[in-house]
């Protein structure tokens, strides 16, 4: 992994919610247990995006945090009110065809992306002032 620069994930699955679906648990613990996953050590930045979904999910007994086992440089944050299909681009699309508001929640996510992205692989330090701005009105810092 000597090339690569940094990581970001949107609302992935290496932060697994345990709790009522206990075949995703067991593979989930499969994964986890092997020798490739355990061997994982970001050196690099890591910027995580979740959702924040506002009606509560099932049964959550606890979390995998991958951050704490696993990278070095991470910077993790949720987004007010997004559910994980807030981090494609399906609801844009939808939006921008039937002429409706456009999403801000994706809109949040993909500032914070490019933002990110620019700043480790093209040194435009401008993710920064994004974060903060973001953090005022739509973000929070985890």
């Amino acid at each position: 992994m000597s090339n690569v620069k940094c990581l970001v994930s949107l609302d992935g699955s290496e932060f697994h919610h345990y709790g009522n679906a206990k075949d995703e648990n067991a593979d989930f613990d499969t994964i986890r247990n092997s020798d490739d996953f355990k061997n994982i050590h970001l050196a690099v930045p890591y910027l995580r995006l979740e959702s924040s979904p506002s009606v509560k999910a099932d049964k959550i007994d606890s979390v995998y945090n991958f951050s704490l086992k696993h990278a070095k440089i991470a910077q993790i944050f949720t987004i007010d009110s997004a559910q994980h299909e807030d981090f494609d681009c399906f609801s844009l699309i939808v939006k921008k065809s039937g002429n409706c508001a456009i999403n801000q929640r994706y809109n949040t996510a993909l500032k914070l992306t490019v933002s990110f992205l620019k700043e480790h692989l093209k040194n435009e330090h401008t993710f920064s002032k994004i974060m903060e701005e973001e953090l005022k009105e739509t973000i929070k810092k985890k």
